[in-house]
């Protein structure tokens, strides 16, 4: 049954995985105008096409380990998965912008598998999830909890109840957005207890649910990449937390390392020593954002495809704001990678070409790196301040 259940489990994450590739495909194939930024800068002198080999290999072999032993109800084979994650991993070196949330997991996934039993990397797996609604909900705690996506969720879902006369209610609306938040970081620990699990099960499923109604075409209109994750993840909470519950043995010293990994990682993540999403941090306002303004006497030297993100001025301000996070939904179809090297590479491409060195703005919101609900704005001003502050990045913050 264990084999069985674990067969089931990996084959959806491996077709989640195509389905989000499908969906996002002008991003692995580089196929927009948005900027390309590799994650090391050794990887800057890969030509573009192999770059597309990458990801079209990284396909093709999803679609083997998708359909190997399928008839046989056995899970794909560890050397077919060592392929996977490594190409998974060569598509984030050559292009960070790839390293998605959904990517991310799917990468924890294989990687368990390649170091566990089945037995052991099923009860990792049913402590990596949780890890997802806990970190998520902490990441968002602090004086913007009511702020961001989580606002919109709730604005529409108190619309979609007829009560939108709620959230003209300041106060009513932080509540309602504290309560949300409650809610996920309450599945995520229930799922965490053996004895809760069934409760905490209930609780995921129907909060998936709940957004899907309200991101889909009928709420917020959201990328269909953003319907099918929460899918997935409903989908995942069923088969790992079956009813009725298994029991579970006393954890391996592999699975309490393994757990503890997760946990620990997820934790930098809020201090800033690990990236953003790779701790779960979800329609959070604690990662860093970039504000990018453009003089008048520059804006129309931005690429056409910028256009319709560049803001108009107004009579008293000759600058313009450059939506970088909607440019980035437009052309590649997911949202922009949520750290500063990032933001400040794509910034630094656009602005790469412009005859003024002076003519361009930063702001760049970062959170505080021990209390990180406190945020300051480090101001840049001119391309060479801009150039500068890639080069202290500890990754690459330079694009293609």
């Amino acid at each position: 049954m264990t084999a069985h259940r674990i067969n089931v489990i990996f084959r959806t994450a491996i077709v989640a995985e195509l389905v989000l590739i499908a969906t996002t495909w002008r991003l692995w194939l580089c196929a927009a105008e948005f900027p390309v930024v590799p994650l090391f800068g050794i990887f800057l002198q890969i030509p573009l096409m192999l770059v597309r080999l990458v990801s079209l290999t990284f396909v093709a072999a999803l679609l083997v380990a998708a359909f190997t032993g399928r008839g046989k109800r056995l899970m794909p084979g560890r050397r077919i998965s060592a392929v996977s994650l490594l190409l998974a991993g060569l598509a984030v070196c050559c292009n960070q912008h790839c390293l998605q949330p959904w990517h991310w997991l799917f990468m924890l996934t294989m990687s368990f598998r390649m170091i566990l039993s089945n037995d052991d990397v099923l009860n990792v797996l049913r402590r990596l999830l949780p890890c997802i609604y806990v970190f998520a909900a902490v990441s968002r705690f602090g004086p913007n909890i009511d702020s961001g996506m989580s606002r919109s969720v709730v604005t529409v879902l108190l619309e979609s109840a007829d009560l939108t006369h709620l959230t003209a209610s300041e106060e009513t609306m932080f509540w309602a957005c504290l309560l949300s938040t409650m809610l996920e970081l309450s599945a995520g620990l229930l799922l965490w207890i053996s004895r809760t699990q069934s409760v905490g099960r209930g609780l995921a499923v129907a909060m998936h649910l709940i957004l899907i109604t309200a991101l889909g075409p009928w709420g917020l209109n959201q990328h269909p990449a953003v319907i099918i994750w929460n899918a997935f993840l409903a989908l995942w909470v069923i088969f790992l937390f079956p009813v009725p519950f298994m029991h579970q043995k006393s954890p391996s010293a592999s699975v309490t390392a393994a757990a503890g990994l997760c946990i620990t990682w997820s934790t930098l993540a809020l201090f800033g020593v690990t990236d953003s999403w790779t701790g779960w941090q979800l329609y959070s306002p604690r990662p860093e954002t970039l504000h990018l303004r453009i003089h008048s006497a520059a804006a129309a030297e931005l690429p056409a495809s910028v256009a319709p993100f560049v803001s108009d001025s107004t009579p008293l301000d000759e600058w313009h704001t450059v939506r970088l996070d909607r440019w980035s939904l437009a052309a590649a179809g997911v949202p922009i990678y949520p750290q500063a090297r990032f933001q400040l590479a794509v910034a630094g491409r656009l602005i790469r070409d412009m005859d003024s060195s002076q003519h361009v703005r930063i702001g760049l919101n970062v959170p505080d790196p021990i209390r990180w609900w406190r945020r300051t704005t480090v101001s840049l001003s001119g391309k060479p301040a801009i150039k500068e502050a890639t080069q202290t990045c500890r990754l690459n913050a330079t694009a293609r």
